[in-house]
C-alpha cells in the first residue's frame, strides 16, 4: 500500500517539470533557433535523471523506515 503511495507522488513532480520544459521551449522561439531546443532537452535529460535519482533515495528511505 506504502509503495504505492510514493509511486502515485512521483507523477506530480514529473508533471511539473514537463509543463517548465514546454514553457521554456514556448517563450525562447526555438522554432527558429534549433540549437536552443537541443539545449534544453539536454537540461531537461539532466534534470530528469537528477530528479529520478532523488526519488529513488526517497524510496529507499521510504523502505528502510517500515
Amino acid at each position: 500500500m506504502e509503495h504505492g503511495s510514493t509511486g502515485l507522488n512521483q507523477y506530480p513532480v514529473l508533471a511539473l517539470c514537463h509543463s517548465i520544459l514546454f514553457w521554456r521551449i514556448r517563450h525562447s522561439g526555438t522554432h527558429s533557433n534549433p540549437s536552443t531546443l537541443q539545449n534544453i532537452l539536454h537540461m531537461s535529460f539532466e534534470g530528469f535523471k537528477a530528479l529520478r535519482h532523488i526519488i529513488l533515495s526517497l524510496q529507499k528511505e521510504n523502505s528502510t523506515v517500515t
